[in-house]
């Protein structure tokens, strides 16, 4: 494994157990169920959308990692001297 896909996941697994949890804090503090089938209604809802969220977040990350990576491979690619290539003197 080499370091970007170790940093991936990495930060793919704190986004997604964050996000998970905001999501599930959020709809126990605004809906009060009022019954059992409410409140396992409630459970399942916040695993669902908890998923969801979690997903488009890692995607999110995901890309936004990709983006530095690849910033940093131009930029250091561009500091490192290239070497010349000896081309022929070739006239037709």
């Amino acid at each position: 494994m080499n370091a970007l896909v170790i940093t991936k996941f990495a930060v793919r697994t704190i986004v997604g157990f964050g996000a998970s949890s905001i999501v599930h804090q959020v709809i126990k503090n605004n809906v009060q169920p009022e019954t059992a089938v409410e409140a396992t209604s409630q459970v399942v809802a916040s695993i669902a959308i908890g998923g969801l969220v979690s997903d488009a977040c890692k995607k999110y990350t995901d890309a936004q990692i990709d983006e530095i990576a690849d910033s940093l491979k131009k930029l250091f690619k561009k500091s490192k001297p290239e070497e010349e290539v000896p081309t022929a003197d070739v006239t037709v």
